[in-house]
């Protein structure tokens, strides 16, 4: 006999429908879920660059660790890293893409400066002070607006009514950054994720090539160091997020895509 023939019309049915249940479920197993879940903000968020208020952040690649909060209004994020070589990276400064389709959208991003080199005692008098714990913070009045055209980066004077805050901070063991991004665009609030409570957004981390003045627009892909060197990582060159040039082998800089499910008030 050449082939098989199937005389009962229920049995070629069920046939059917266990293929069609097998592809259902195919698809429910290699579906990859989102791998931050956003929790609803019930209480404040400061945003001060301290870990305090996120008791429980998720690790990502390359041992990096970020938790999402939001509310009907602002997505809250917490990145940080407390191992020797991502610190070094991060202290570089931080690239955050947010990409409302839920892919890896590279046209809404936020630049954020790296950490400070430490003053020297007694340099600075009137010098913020790290705290009886060794936490010191800061907020940061500037970013860097990546978007929405490639190799478009705009400086931009972070005042109250846009609803954007950032800060960074540091102990002697772990380096933090926080962000509150507005969800939804405004007249004021004129850049945002742009994306409705209970859904999926991309978001991608990168360590960016740090400028050596701000006036300047240098590329954004290498070692992950600074222009002229860098105090965390000894390096002259640089690094970053897009293809826009030839990366240094030598120092990976970190290149982290994953997705984020916003929370739905309960």
């Amino acid at each position: 006999m050449s082939g098989t023939t199937v005389r009962n019309p229920l049995a070629a049915g069920r046939m059917l429908t266990c293929v069609a249940a097998a592809c259902v479920l195919g698809a429910a197993v290699f579906a990859a879920p989102p791998a931050l879940v956003s929790a609803w903000r019930f209480t404040p968020i400061t945003v001060d660059g301290s870990a305090e208020e996120w008791p429980t952040l998720a690790t990502l690649e390359g041992k990096v660790s970020a938790g999402a909060a939001n509310d009907s209004e602002f997505l809250y994020l917490a990145v940080s890293g407390s191992d020797p070589a991502t610190r070094a990276l991060l202290a570089t400064g931080l690239i955050v893409w947010l990409d409302p389709s839920g892919g890896k959208g590279q046209t809404f991003g936020i630049w954020m400066e790296g950490l400070e080199p430490p003053a020297l005692p007694g340099a600075v008098p009137d010098a913020p002070r790290p705290s009886a714990t060794g936490w010191s913070g800061r907020t940061l009045t500037q970013f860097d607006l990546l978007g929405p055209n490639k190799n478009q980066r705009r400086l931009i004077d972070n005042d109250g009514p846009l609803g954007i805050e950032l800060a960074t901070g540091t102990d002697q063991s772990t380096l933090v950054y926080e962000l509150k991004i507005p969800l939804q665009g405004s007249a004021q609030r004129k850049y945002a994720v742009n994306a409705k409570t209970g859904a999926t957004i991309g978001i991608g981390l990168a360590t960016p090539q740090s400028p050596r003045e701000r006036t300047r627009r240098p590329t954004m892909v290498g070692s992950g160091g600074m222009i002229g060197g860098n105090p965390y990582l000894g390096g002259a060159n640089g690094g970053g997020f897009a293809d826009f040039g030839e990366p240094d082998e030598r120092i990976k800089p970190l290149q982290i895509w994953t997705t984020i499910r916003l929370a739905k008030e309960s």
